[in-house]
């Protein structure tokens, strides 16, 4: 089995063993978010179905329209209204961030990293395959699972431990084991990036 048939495998297991419930343990709207990828393309992987590959240059013109479209409903606000945040946010004109965010142009090394800035993914998520992408993702999920379930039922305490964190401000609902696994994979990539150099 490939990495990803294999972490499905596992999280399938884990999901059944706790009684959740897979769509919001594994939700493909949030996946689809954190990937770069479209919803239905992270549906497909997640049911065990191949999907196709495009070139470099197709995959990165058509993640960046998927989270550009994505980032539309989520948001409400106009099109020109995003693009001249985007063309703020990277130094370049409201023209050429619509041509981008279009999936019109193909950005170059320097605005492929302020779209990942703009967009809040990982580098290199425009460039990886969809199952790479979708594999990097999914392995927190299953890092938060796996947690021994004696230590807590509660996957924030069971965060808090397994990052030494003192304390942690909590409001509303409690988090998810999906919503712990995406703190983590946060914190990971904070601790990971060291601190930062003096200026």
């Amino acid at each position: 089995m490939s990495t990803l048939q294999e972490t499905l495998a596992r999280l399938d297991a884990l999901i059944a063993e706790r009684g959740l419930s897979r769509e919001e343990t594994l939700d493909p709207v949030a996946l689809a978010r954190s990937t770069a990828l479209s919803e239905e393309t992270v549906r497909a992987l997640l049911n065990g179905e191949s999907v196709p590959e495009e070139d470099i240059d197709q995959r990165v013109v058509k993640r960046v329209r998927a989270l550009f479209l994505a980032r539309l409903v989520e948001t409400g606000k106009s099109r020109t209204r995003l693009c001249n945040e985007a063309a703020a946010q990277m130094e370049i004109s409201g023209e050429w961030a619509r041509l981008l965010l279009n999936g019109e142009k193909v950005p170059n090394v320097k605005l492929l990293a302020g779209l990942e800035e703009f967009f809040g993914v990982e580098p290199g998520s425009f460039q990886c395959t969809a199952v790479d992408a979708l594999s990097r993702v999914l392995r927190p999920i299953l890092s938060g699972l796996e947690v021994d379930s004696e230590t807590s039922a509660d996957p924030m305490t069971d965060l808090m431990d397994r990052f030494n964190i003192v304390s942690m401000a909590r409001r509303g609902k409690p988090a998810t084991p999906h919503q712990a696994a995406m703190m983590a994979q946060f914190i990971v990539a904070v601790l990971e990036s060291g601190p930062e150099e003096d200026r």
